[in-house]
């Protein structure tokens, strides 16, 4: 009896062992092709383990639809692929006791269609332009203006298409379409050709704030806040100079191209200056030739006596650009500089732009020629005689400088201690007007209205200048010194004596001014042969300005 109740336990468990089932999943599908344009699909899945589901695709997200038994179908939504390449992706059921099981994604590549780019936005004075079509087929194009010539009607492949027009001399901006078909398919470019500006309704370049330079880079009509003496912040150590002036008339006193012959006359640059309603209004490249001419002009404003109120820089070049380094945003561009190209050849005197005595406003000129090799000349101007020397003396004052600010005041003696443009009653160093350019140091709290920068740029101070270093500045190649990779460059510019016994374009060394005094010098970004980061220089000399982000 015991053995047979033994062989029917042993019988019976024989028996529930063969009927557990093995653990198992599997995939209907493992491998998914999806176009461009994305969509559902279905992943069918049976298993009788638990189971964890791993998505690797941020540009898919994976549900589950239905439940039936042992079988689950999930659906997987992908995202449309907007990139040029094709894109791989898995989902993976990780089970217990099971094989591990992948699902492969590949979505195709886009491949455009129709035009690279679907709005194009002309100046008024604009004559031409290019669109890229993309096309797998046929395809043919056209335009809606008939004034809009294309270069090519029809064609089978990727193309750049070109459009010759007039300029547009309403004032009104032109809307023009042109449209690619391909097969069934149309698609649209629009081009809007700005109008043409009007006198009536000039540009206020003073709009975010006035200064004593403003950049000019397309051709049209102009003004600029008047009644205002640079960007209208009062410096302590001038207080019996106001910001708010009131001038009876306007005039260009001199322009130049930067080179050693001068423009054909003052108003080849701008034209048409006048004073209206507390602004100075101006046209570039307005004039008869149609054309911008990139160059520099000074206007001044003139009480009724014909006395100098107040003079402001017009910078007719392209926009000017900002790079970082040393946590400041610096401009590209020497203030005054009509090119940035610098090989080592007599056409980079273009890149010098204009010198500056510390602390003033108003430019002293620059030079020209093969400035690395030292043969060089003063550019020359149309208008106003300039620069004049002159010697200090007890009428080199601030309001002095204001009323001729052609004038480069320069010290009598060589041995002079104190070689400032200012008149210093018996050297006394109290008589030094240290915040003209905002203050020193942590004490600098603004833009000043001396300083001689574009709106939203000013000076730079010492504190910016000694960040370059850290910031990677680099030995010079030739005469030229870059930072970090060499896209932000300064050059080898020298500047002008402050002593009259001295040569009067200095190339010792060259010195970039900043808005900070140390003692009686002002303190420079300075270039020698050997290179330092930080120097000084008597006030008198002229030398260069790069303006930074405000």
């Amino acid at each position: 009896m015991k053995k047979s109740l033994l062989l029917v336990l042993a019988l019976c468990a024989a028996a529930c062992t063969a009927t557990e089932p093995e653990p198992y999943m599997k995939l209907e599908q493992q491998k998914f092709d999806v176009s461009a344009d994305g969509g559902s699909v279905s992943l069918v899945l049976s298993a009788n383990v638990k189971y964890s589901v791993i998505n690797d695709m941020d540009w898919a997200t994976l549900e589950e639809s239905t439940r039936e038994g042992a079988t689950t179908v999930y659906t997987l939504e992908v995202s449309a692929n907007e990139a040029t390449e094709p894109r791989l992706g898995t989902v993976r059921f990780i089970g217990k006791n099971t094989t591990p099981l992948k699902v492969t994604v590949n979505q195709r590549r886009f491949v455009p269609v129709g035009f690279d780019v679907t709005q194009i936005d002309l100046p008024f004075d604009a004559t031409g332009t290019t669109v890229g079509i993309l096309a797998d087929k046929p395809w043919t194009v056209e335009s809606d203006n008939a004034d809009f010539v294309l270069s090519s009607t029809s064609g089978s492949s990727d193309t750049e298409l070109s459009l010759s027009f007039p300029e547009n001399t309403s004032t009104q901006p032109r809307t023009v379409h042109i449209t690619v078909t391909l097969g069934e398919k149309s698609y649209v470019c629009t081009i809007t050709q700005g109008g043409a500006p009007s006198a009536d309704n000039p540009v206020d370049l003073s709009a975010e704030g006035t200064s004593n330079c403003y950049i000019v880079s397309s051709r049209g009509y102009y003004k600029f806040k008047a009644d205002v003496r640079g960007n209208g912040v009062a410096v302590a150590s001038t207080p019996d100079i106001t910001t708010g002036i009131s001038p009876s008339s306007a005039a260009i006193l001199w322009s130049t191209v930067s080179t050693a012959t001068p423009p054909s006359s003052p108003d080849a640059i701008i034209s048409s200056v006048t004073l209206k309603d507390g602004y100075i209004e101006f046209g570039a490249g307005m004039g008869g030739s149609s054309t911008l001419t990139a160059g520099n002009t000074i206007i001044a404003a003139y009480d009724g006596s014909g006395n100098i109120l107040w003079t402001w820089h017009i910078w007719v070049r392209p926009a000017v650009n900002a790079i970082e380094f040393g946590e400041t945003w610096w401009m590209d561009y020497n203030l005054g500089a009509l090119s940035d190209s610098l090989n080592d050849s007599e056409s980079d005197f273009l890149s010098v732009g204009f010198y500056y005595q510390w602390g003033r406003k108003d430019p002293l000129g620059s030079i020209t020629g093969e400035i690395y090799a030292g043969s060089h000349s003063e550019i020359a101007v149309a208008g106003s005689q300039f620069p004049a020397t002159a010697e200090i003396s007890d009428e080199s004052t601030v309001a002095y400088s204001i009323a001729h600010p052609q004038s480069h005041f320069m010290t009598p003696t060589k041995n002079e201690n104190l070689v400032d443009w200012l008149y210093l009653p018996n050297g006394a160093r109290e008589d030094e007007k240290d915040d003209l350019w905002g203050g020193s140091g942590a004490a600098k709290t603004s833009k000043t209205m001396y300083d001689p920068c574009p709106p939203g740029y000013c000076v730079p101070s010492a504190a910016q200048v000694s960040a370059l270093k850290e910031a990677g500045f680099k030995n010079r190649s030739s005469e030229i010194f870059y930072v970090g990779s060499g896209a932000f460059k300064f050059i080898y510019t020298g500047g002008m004596a402050g002593r009259k016994n001295m040569t009067y374009l200095y190339f010792d060394a060259t010195h970039y001014y900043t808005s900070d005094i140390s003692g009686n010098n002002a303190i420079t970004f300075k270039f020698t042969t050997a290179i330092s980061y930080k120097g000084t220089i008597q006030r008198a000399f002229a030398f260069p300005v790069r303006c930074v982000k405000e």
